[in-house]
């Protein structure tokens, strides 16, 4: 809707004063303006949509996409996603993991007792355009990083201990 608003002019050659209606249009802000942008490969949604991943994995992909951190680190735990898009745990576990097989994410290092993520820039990306590139070498190294396991973590994962001679 316009707002209208009355505008007074004087004409230099007569002197006469002159109204003028002038209209100035009101911006409703859109509601989904209010956060940033996420920018999304193409080719990646139409692998989606040939391809899709199931309904749970596309709800924490939404989800994940829409909270998404500068240079694709997910900065939120599965409990806390689950909570946020009311799912159960278990339930957003299993799209998580669909969704590192599709290499739409990338699994990085624990960090504690808690696993990294970051989103596959060929995917989608949220960051400096002119920063791309550093972020597909960082995503390279947190992938690998997060396929490396000390000696230590993996007899952990098996069950045993180190025995230092």
């Amino acid at each position: 809707m316009a707002k209208q608003i009355t505008v007074e002019q004087k004409d230099l050659d007569t002197g006469e004063i002159v109204q003028l209606v002038a209209m100035k249009p009101t911006r409703v802000p859109h509601p989904f303006r209010k956060e940033g942008f996420v920018q999304m490969s193409q080719a990646a949604m139409l692998e989606l949509a040939q391809n899709p991943v199931s309904g749970e994995a596309r709800r924490v992909l939404d989800a994940l996409c829409a909270v998404l951190d500068f240079e694709n680190y997910i900065q939120l735990s599965q409990t806390d996603l689950a909570k946020l898009i009311g799912m159960k745990q278990p339930h957003v576990n299993r799209g998580m993991t669909e969704l590192v097989e599709r290499g739409i994410i990338i699994k990085g290092a624990k960090v504690g007792r808690t696993l990294t993520y970051r989103l596959s820039p060929t995917f989608g990306f949220k960051s400096k355009a002119a920063g791309f590139n550093q972020l597909m070498k960082d995503v390279s190294e947190f992938a690998k990083a997060g396929r490396e396991l000390t000696e230590a973590e993996q007899l952990e994962a098996q069950g045993q201990q180190r025995l230092d001679v």
